[in-house]
């Protein structure tokens, strides 16, 4: 990775920097490829026009957009740039499908994967709970940015074969049963520590009451029940708890 390289994978830190809705984030692309285009550019009005070619529409998970400014990097000092077609295609073909599994694995998984872990351990007597959350999360997002541009510079259009093998789909549902696994030790705990003495012989009853509708809800996941059907299934186990332990 050479001083370009470096300063592209920088600048891509700050891709949503200026959305807009007519291009997304076109401009903050637009703003991370530059070096590149500064480079290869042999005068002010191949600049122009080569910049101009990058604020169209663009929109992905910004965690994954390193992945193609890598390989549109590698493209325009490769003197691919002037196929324009090229590389616009291959942005539209590839922002859609890596927003969607950036979004299903960073957002819908880890966040409140490391949020629920850096709660428990708060609960657990931690003083250092935020810092948990920060580590956790931002090694495996940073860790994306970084590993997708390399990726990217190697690869170019067949970085799609990287994100492939990443199995995130698949490594997110297994990490949803750990997230009701910690969410069941969380609620049970909220329980403990403030139930009222008056019932403390309820406290069991209780943790396993609020333990089993978590795990449940995670079965039912896995089996892929219909949401509605979850959603009923926890509510009447809930007021049929509280009926009989409440």
């Amino acid at each position: 990775m050479n001083l370009t390289h470096l300063k592209v994978l920088i600048r891509s830190f700050f891709i949503q920097g200026s959305w807009n809705f007519k291009g997304m984030q076109n401009i903050g692309f637009c703003y991370a490829i530059s070096p590149v285009i500064d480079e290869v550019a042999s005068d002010k009005k191949e600049k122009k026009r080569s910049l101009s070619r990058h604020l169209e529409l663009f929109n992905t998970h910004p965690y994954m957009a390193s992945t193609i400014l890598g390989a549109v990097a590698q493209m325009e000092l490769e003197g691919e740039g002037r196929d324009n077609e090229k590389i616009r295609e291959m942005k539209i073909v590839l922002s859609g499908p890596f927003a969607a599994i950036g979004d299903a694995f960073f957002w819908s998984t880890l966040k409140p994967l490391f949020s629920i872990t850096a709660i428990t351990a708060a609960f657990l007597g931690s003083i250092f709970s935020p810092i948990i959350f920060i580590l956790l999360y931002n090694s495996f997002h940073i860790w994306m940015r970084v590993k997708g541009f390399k990726e990217g510079l190697k690869r170019k259009a067949g970085v799609i074969s990287f994100i492939y093998g990443l199995r995130l789909p698949v490594t997110s549902k297994g990490l949803k049963g750990f997230f009701f696994i910690l969410l069941g030790i969380m609620v049970s705990g909220l329980a403990y520590f403030f139930t009222p003495d008056l019932i403390f012989g309820k406290i069991g009853e209780l943790r396993v009451l609020l333990i089993v509708p978590v795990l449940l809800m995670a079965y039912l996941i896995h089996k892929r029940v219909p949401l509605i059907l979850q959603v009923y299934t926890i509510s009447i186990l809930i007021i049929l708890g509280f009926l009989l332990f409440g």
